[in-house]
């Protein structure tokens, strides 16, 4: 039988290359996270999930002291409950998908596969990481609220409510809309906390990633040096 030539590729096998432009792309955006201090992704997500919880909570908060709940039109009503339950159900959904196929967590493969931390960076303070996580994730709460309230008002004119009637009620209707969204995204934080979180525990590594990066399913992170052992990290 002919011996297959080792330099020619087997039928039906393509070798992909990256195109030029979206290496020099990604070799861009990797020599920028390098000039970034490097923050444990575990200790950040804990610090945007506490600043949610507050967050929502003030919202909420704001939406019941305002008092004009209870005077909701039936329209009205079901406007809020479509965007109060809707996107918190999809973000629940998604984490329980995760959660029942372990094999498929991206997060276990980006985490085992992250390289070392570059030599010359070196970790941030926890008390800088959690102060501006904190800020960072406080000012993406309030400020979703014009943005919710005119999504709102939008839904509201779709399902045919007069346009002199839609602001009645509409920032109170909006205000505990971000709120519900806010502990909502705030429990899902927490539990990529804790899935990264188990996975250090497992390897004996810690996972560190540029600041305002944590929880993002994309190749960000980096892995210090521990044990790695045969067995693979429970999620």
């Amino acid at each position: 039988m002919d011996q297959q030539d080792p330099n020619v590729p087997l039928a039906g096998v393509g070798i992909v290359q990256p195109a030029p432009r979206s290496a020099r792309a990604r070799a861009r955006r990797e020599a920028r996270l390098r000039r970034r201090p490097l923050v444990r992704a575990d200790r950040e997500l804990r610090a945007v999930a506490f600043a949610w919880v507050a967050t929502g909570v003030v919202c909420v908060v704001a939406a019941v002291v305002l008092g004009s709940l209870g005077h909701l039109s039936p329209l009205e009503f079901i406007a809020t409950g479509f965007a109060l339950f809707l996107p918190p159900l999809a973000t629940a959904g998604a984490l329980l998908l995760g959660r029942r196929t372990p094999r498929g967590m991206l997060y276990r493969v980006l985490l085992d596969r992250a390289p070392a931390p570059p030599p010359e960076i070196r970790p941030e303070p926890p008390r800088r990481t959690a102060a501006r996580a904190a800020v960072a994730a406080a000012c993406l709460g309030f400020g979703m609220l014009p943005f919710i309230a005119a999504g709102m008002g939008f839904e509201l004119a779709v399902m045919g409510k007069a346009l002199d009637e839609i602001p009645n009620h509409l920032i109170e209707a909006a205000s505990l809309v971000d709120g519900v969204w806010l502990l909502s995204c705030a429990a899902a934080a927490g539990w990529v906390g804790r899935w990264i979180g188990r996975w250090e525990e497992e390897r004996g590594q810690d996972a560190l990633c540029p600041p305002l990066h944590s929880g993002m399913l994309s190749p960000v992170y980096f892995a210090t040096g521990g044990r790695r052992p045969a067995g693979p990290a429970a999620f």
